[in-house]
């Protein structure tokens, strides 16, 4: 027993990896088109690591989180959770480029829970499929609001 690891997602999207990267790292500014599911509000910021509370909706049920993310440009960035419902989270997005300059963003994450065993029990079985289904939904979100703004855009123009 011990940490989850949740399935890793990766989705194709038709926008330079700067464009999705500069999307995913806009903290504390409102929501992606046409997501009512998460926001995020600004806590800190030293550099390239933000403290950020994170207000995700799944179902009838809002979840509050306070996460620490790092920003590694424009690679790839990782959260960690420092409060929330779940003992211990860490995520990581990575963005790639593809050769007709999109992008793949790609993403790994696992969590602990706060009570061994039947803790254990209800994360693998309850909590983990939740939780894929919501990064799923997250990173589609990205990828139409991305897709979106990079067909308008002159700096980093939609691939074709």
């Amino acid at each position: 027993m011990g940490k989850i690891t949740l399935t890793p997602q990766t989705l194709v999207i038709k926008a330079h990896r700067e464009l999705v990267f500069q999307m995913m790292s806009t903290i504390g500014k409102g929501k992606l088109p046409g997501s009512a599911a998460m926001s995020s509000k600004l806590i800190s910021r030293n550099g390239d690591t933000i403290i950020a509370e994170f207000y995700t909706r799944e179902g009838r049920k809002t979840y509050t989180t306070l996460e620490e993310i790092v920003l590694y440009k424009p690679e790839r960035i990782t959260y960690r959770w420092l409060k929330g419902p779940i003992k211990y989270v860490s995520e990581d997005f990575r963005f790639l480029e593809t050769d007709d300059g999109g992008s793949v963003l790609a993403y790994r994450g696992e969590f602990d829970m706060k009570i061994p065993f039947f803790g254990w029990l209800i994360g693998r079985f309850y909590i983990k499929p939740k939780f894929e289904r919501v990064v799923l939904e997250h990173m589609e979100e990205i990828k139409s609001a991305a897709e979106a703004r990079a067909a308008r855009s002159h700096l980093f123009p939609r691939p074709k």
